[in-house]
């Protein structure tokens, strides 16, 4: 039986030292990334996850790492997230990342993100945050694409959690 090949994900250079795969449950290290990937899973059994799907209240415990970013136009615009997410990655709800940004940290997670919707499967992340050039704390993400009403896979749910940088 042959094995299941991972799609390539494109050279992020201004995303070095952070690590990204297709999220396997025995890699994940932070419950609210292992929470939500069993929710897709779950779903995505019986169809292509949607945000009606998911339910916040169902999900309480790890509200404070959620986040939700959607398509719209040609830039991914962060539509929800919780105040762990805002603590971590030091960006608001309205945010918006494109591929033709100049920024290059926000032009590559717009490549990122338009790789999860292509390949339509969860991305688990890790790897140091860097805030006034420094390495401040180790993180882990979880990235799951969603279909949208369109049918288009242009809606993400995820997760980010410190975690021990030891680990």
């Amino acid at each position: 039986m042959a094995s299941e090949a991972t799609p390539p994900l494109p050279d992020l250079p201004a995303l070095q030292g952070r690590r990204f795969s297709i999220a396997r449950r025995q890699d994940i290290q932070s419950e609210p990334a292992r929470i939500l990937l069993e929710w897709w899973e779950n779903v995505a059994r019986q169809h292509p996850p949607t945000l009606r799907d998911f339910d916040v209240a169902e999900h309480a415990r790890i509200a404070a790492n959620l986040f939700i970013i959607e398509l719209v136009d040609d830039a991914f615009e962060l539509k929800l997230c919780g105040e762990e997410f805002v603590r971590l990655i030091q960006r608001k709800r309205g945010m918006r990342w494109r591929e033709s940004d100049e920024d290059e940290i926000a032009r590559d997670y717009a490549i990122f993100l338009g790789t999860v919707s292509r390949n339509k499967r969860p991305y688990l992340g890790s790897g140091p945050l860097v805030l006034d050039g420094r390495v401040w704390v180790a993180f882990e993400s979880i990235t799951c694409p969603l279909l949208a009403d369109n049918g288009q896979t242009s809606v993400f749910i995820g997760s980010v959690c410190a975690i021990d940088k030891g680990a």
